[in-house]
Order: structure tokens, then sequence, then C-alpha cells
């Protein structure tokens, strides 16, 4: 009875009801709905549920005055607000950044358009590339980001590039330097690989039989509003976690409609990177030496000025950022790039591709392998410095304008490598483009000295 008197002297201050009354029961309601919305996918419904059930236990009790019940619960909940900000904080964090990623609280950023094209090709790279990589075993973790910023676990090589198929399953074949970690999406792009992601916050609650990469995507999910894609090693299955939980046995056709649903939410957000600050021939310089310690065969070609696209076939498109580890991953020997060359354009990685030029004849017989023959072709009618790292040897050659049927050099270590590029990287105007390729190599190097 006496809880029956406190309601009713509560509903008596509040009649009768003013516009303004209303309006806050209105607006009181609107949040509880929302809240319970947040709250529907997550590990903290059984969590409100119990709560429930205690404030029913506290209301009987107070009916029929369970004295003793009654001082339980009351220090329960006493003490019960910090217990659940402890235990809950993954949700509870991950609840208030959704309410300050509601739509009519953040700004658009970017091209809508642009981004709605780069995120709905993400979507179809990303399935085809899981579909791939699923027929053939091989381990793949991708976070997609939505409105969750993810900068703190970005600690891995930034590429900022173009997603592809191919590039996907080089990154993920096993052994290159990129493979082992998770791929962050930003924007539509491969934003960065070999991420480290946390592992779940409850290590005890998932289920032994997951392995490192399944736990790893649960914990960035409890951490983020991020959709993270898992390709298992063992079993080649395809699992999605999101909001802390794992959903398993992703058909590629479950996927797409999965992830186009999410697309609205994917992060537009972008660092604005730019190319000029970071030095390509740095990268292909330490690229190069590991080749040579490992007898890794590569093939780069640095654009001074001419575009080289009516020579290139099979062409993937990168766009990367230029990084030792980006080379590596390229041509680690197996992979679906290795045997192409890889073109530096406007100081980045600008695609992978085969070259297609006629070779003289004075090279068809000639001993000297396909990506020396390749690179003395297209140095013969170009300006761009073509680096050849032998597969056999280790040797790192360099074909620059070359005039007979050997290169300008042979044998260059990283320092000496660094030094030439930094000597002939400038793009050449025509005219000096079309006095090399009449002049002879002395002819070429006395009119230098007479300018010096």
């Amino acid at each position: 009875m006496e809880l029956i008197n406190e309601v009713r002297s509560v509903l008596n201050t509040i009649l009768p009801l003013s516009f303004w009354d209303v309006l806050d029961i209105a607006m009181l309601s609107v949040l509880i709905y929302k809240g319970c919305q947040l709250l529907l996918e997550t590990r903290a419904v059984g969590l409100v549920k119990g709560i429930l059930a205690l404030v029913a236990a506290y209301v009987v009790a107070r009916i029929f005055q369970m004295k003793t019940l009654i001082f339980v619960l009351e220090n329960a909940f006493s003490v019960g607000v910090l217990a659940i900000i402890i235990l809950f904080q993954p949700e509870i964090r991950r609840t208030l950044e959704r309410v300050g990623h509601m739509e009519f609280l953040e700004r658009s950023v970017g091209n809508q358009e642009v981004l709605a094209k780069r995120n709905s090709h993400s979507i179809n790279v990303i399935c085809d590339a899981c579909r791939k990589l699923s027929d053939e075993r091989t381990g793949a973790l991708i976070v997609i980001e939505r409105r969750t910023k993810l900068g703190e676990h970005i600690n891995g090589t930034v590429l900022n590039a173009v997603p592809s198929e191919k590039f996907f399953d080089t990154i993920f074949y096993n052994g290159t330097p990129l493979h082992d970690g998770a791929v962050i999406m930003r924007g539509g792009l491969i934003y960065a690989a070999a991420c480290f992601l946390p592992t779940a916050s409850k290590e005890e609650t998932v289920d032994k039989a997951l392995g490192a990469r399944h736990r790893a995507a649960i914990g960035m999910s409890e951490n983020s509003d991020a959709v993270i894609i898992v390709v298992s090693e063992e079993t080649g299955k395809i699992s999605v976690a999101e909001n802390g939980l794992l959903k398993e046995d992703f058909s590629i056709f479950d996927l797409r409609p999965y992830l186009t649903s999410k697309q609205g939410t994917f992060s537009g957000f972008s660092e604005g990177y730019r190319a000029e600050n970071f030095n390509a021939a740095s990268a292909v310089c330490d690229a190069c030496e590991n080749f040579s310690d490992n007898s890794t065969g590569a093939i780069i070609i640095i654009e001074r000025g001419q575009v080289l696209d009516q020579f290139l076939t099979d062409v993937t498109v990168i766009d990367a950022l230029p990084t030792k580890e980006a080379l590596g991953t390229i041509f680690y020997k197996g992979t679906a790039m290795s045997s192409q060359a890889v073109i530096i354009r406007d100081n980045l990685i600008h695609s992978a591709a085969t070259i297609n030029v006629p070779l003289p004849e004075t090279l068809e017989n000639k001993t000297l392998g396909a990506r020396h023959k390749a690179a003395i072709g297209l140095s013969r009618c170009s300006d761009a410095i073509i680096i050849v790292v032998s597969e056999e040897t280790g040797t790192i050659s360099v074909a620059d304008n070359v005039k007979g049927d050997d290169f300008t050099r042979r044998g260059f270590d990283r320092d000496e490598l660094r030094q030439y590029l930094a000597d002939r990287m400038s793009p050449k105007n025509e005219e000096e483009v079309q006095a090399e390729k009449e002049e002879s190599p002395i002819a070429v190097l006395r009119k230098k000295l007479k300018k010096n």
C-alpha cells in the first residue's frame, strides 16, 4: 500500500499535464526506445534483463514488506551502478560512440557520391577476394572502419591503396611481409595492413575452438563499431564479427547483401596523405637490397615524364604509398603479382603490370632472363628507369635509355642505387628524351659536362 500511495502522490504532482510535461514524457520515451535499440545486439541485453528482474523483485518486496529482501536489494543497487560501469565498459563506450555518431550529429565528409562508389567497389572486391581466399584456405582478417575511428589500432604499414582481388590475395599470401595481421579498410581504400588487434575482453567466454584471428575479430568488435571479416585458414569458412558477437558460416551470397546493408555507415574519413611527403626512391632502394640478399626476382619501373600505359597489359592499379613492406609483399615468390613489374608513378606504387614491348632481334637469342629482356626493350622506347633484381644471382641492374644489348650498369648496392636515382629521378622534357635516343652515350656525357 505504501508504494501505491507514493505512485499516487507522484501522479498528483504532475497532473494536469501541460505542453512541456507531454514533451518531457515524449523525449524520455524516445530516449528509452533508442537506448533499447543500441543495446539490442550487445551482451548488455542480458544485463538489462537481469536488472529488470531485480527491480520486479524489489517492487514485490516493497508491496509485501519483505524487509530483509528490501535491505539486500537496496544495498545491491547502491553498488550496482559502479559494478556495471566496470564490467560493461566496452559496451558503454561503444554505445556512447554510437550516440555521438548519429546522423544528425555528424557532418558529411568529402564527396558523398564518390565515397558511395568507392565503398560499393570495395564491397564487391572484398566479397570476390574472400571467395578466392576461402577456396584456397588462406587465412584473412579484414576490418571495415565505420563511424568509430580506428587510429589507435593503425599499428601496421599504411598503404592507402586501391582495393583489388589480386592485391588482397597478394597481401594475405602466406609468408609475405604484410600477411600476418589485419587489413583495415577506411573510406573504401586499403588504409593499412599487418595491423594487430586487441583480443576479446573475456577470453574465457570465447569458444576454445576459435583461432587467433577469430579472437582478434571479437576483440576489435568489442572496442569499436567496425565490421570484421575473418576467413579461416583451417576450414576456409567466412565469419563476421560485429558488436562483440561472431556470426559464423557466412556464404559469399550472404556476405555481399550484409555488407551492402551497412554501407551507409562506412567511414569516409581520410588522413589526406600526400605522395610528395614520401620518398619512393628510398623505399625502392631498401626493397632492392632485401631482394638482392634473398635472391628475389623483381622489376621496378620508375616513370620520369612519359606515361607508359601503352606498353603495359594486365594492369592492376594499386596507388599505394611507397614502402619496403609493400614492395616486398608484391614480389614475394608465388604471389599473383610476383612475376609482373611494379610501376612507380607520381611517387606512388601506381600499379603492377606486364610489360608488352617488341624485343629487338639482337636480344632474342641472348641468354638474358625475361625480366632483363623486357627492361632493355622498354628502356629503348621510353625515358623510364627500370631496375631489375636477378632471381638467380641477386644482382641489381639498371636499364636507362640503353643503346646496346647491355644495361647501363650491373652490380649496384643500395647506396650506389640511391645516389643513381637521386641524380636521375627528375623528369626530362621531350627534347632531352629525343636527344638521348639519337645520340650515343658518350655524346650525351660530353654534352652534360659542357653544361656543367
